[in-house]
């Protein structure tokens, strides 16, 4: 029963694009900057930021190729078992939507982050949302049974922030299909959203 719950909530996710945290995260970028989409997969995000902020992206991810095609998108495909960051150059902002919680090491994968751009927007999944508190089986929970390797609340993801580095601000945000009113109901609650974005800044 819950695997089946499970793919009829993935369909409606994946079928319901662009997610609303793609837009929040857009929000948090200023205009006409440069951006690394670490983990872009198909390029929604990246499509989101350079339509409505006019920057330009370069996007990575272990696919071999990306679909979104577009003058300011660059795609790099990356081998992240390897802990590989095989960038030199700067950026305005860096940021890691949904992934640093299936690496082997994200301290130094944002570590070496740290060291080419001044702002890091990270989204993780918000252990204490009430949905895998009732239910740590459906999706997300705060356990090993799941591809997460990491499950963190904001008190324990500051251990794996650089040093030099500080959390600017916390958004929370829902991108559940049946529960996206909760971004409208409760925009600020740790409790009824399933995502928390946070933006670090170098202090």
């Amino acid at each position: 029963m819950i695997n089946t719950i499970k793919k009829i909530r993935r369909k409606l996710i994946n079928n319901s694009r662009p997610l609303p945290k793609y837009y929040k995260i857009c929000s948090l970028i200023e205009p006409n900057k440069k951006v690394l989409d670490f983990g872009c997969w198909q390029g929604d995000l990246s499509r989101i930021i350079i339509e409505k902020k006019n920057c330009k992206v370069v996007g990575c991810d272990i696919i071999k190729e990306c679909s979104f095609k577009n003058k300011n998108f660059k795609y790099v495909k990356v081998d992240t078992k390897k802990n590989n960051f095989p960038f030199k150059e700067r950026f305005d902002y860096i940021i890691f939507s949904d992934v640093l919680e299936h690496l082997e090491n994200p301290a130094e994968i944002l570590k070496r982050a740290s060291k080419l751009a001044d702002n890091l927007i990270i989204s993780i999944p918000n252990i204490n949302f009430f949905l895998f508190r009732l239910f740590p089986k459906l999706e997300n929970p705060p356990k090993e049974l799941t591809p997460h390797l990491h499950h963190w609340d904001i008190k324990s993801f500051t251990k794996v922030i650089p040093n030099e580095m500080r959390i600017r601000k916390i958004v929370y945000c829902t991108d559940f299909p049946e529960l996206r009113i909760f971004n409208r109901l409760f925009p600020n609650s740790k409790f009824f959203n399933q995502t928390v974005i946070l933006e670090i800044s170098q202090e």
